[in-house]
C-alpha cells in the first residue's frame, strides 16, 4: 500500500505493487471512510472479478444484486464487480484489501 493514491467510490487507498507493470490483478489497501451509501456517492463497477478481505473495523459491502452484507476483520467476498458495489464503514472509519482483476482504473 505505498504507491499512488488512488480513489475507490466514495473511499479512498494505496496501490499496491504499482511498479509492476502489466498485472493480472490490482491490489489497494482500502481506507474505508464512507459512513453510508449517500456519502460514498455511486456505486463503483469495472470489468472483472474483486476479492474484498477487511484488514481493520467493520465494512459493509453493498451491491447491485444483493442485500448489504456486514463484514469484520478477517472476513472476506469474492464478487463480479461489473455489477456495481460498495463499501461503506457504518460505525468508524475501516480498512480493507481490495484485488480486482487486471490492470482496473480507479480515480486518482
Amino acid at each position: 500500500g505505498d504507491g499512488p493514491p488512488t480513489r475507490t467510490g466514495g473511499n479512498t487507498g494505496r496501490r499496491a505493487a504499482a511498479d509492476l507493470k502489466a498485472k493480472s490483478l490490482s491490489p489497494i489497501i482500502v481506507d474505508v471512510t464512507a459512513a453510508s451509501l449517500g456519502a460514498h456517492g455511486p456505486m463503483t463497477a469495472h470489468d472483472g472479478e474483486a476479492y474484498v478481505l477487511v484488514l481493520e473495523g467493520e465494512v459493509e459491502f453493498h451491491s447491485e444484486h444483493y442485500a448489504p452484507l456486514r463484514l469484520t476483520a478477517g472476513d472476506a467476498i469474492y464478487f463480479d464487480a461489473a455489477s456495481g458495489y460498495a463499501l461503506v464503514a457504518p460505525t468508524r472509519p475501516a480498512r480493507a484489501l481490495l484485488v480486482a482483476a487486471g490492470e482496473t482504473v480507479f480515480g486518482p
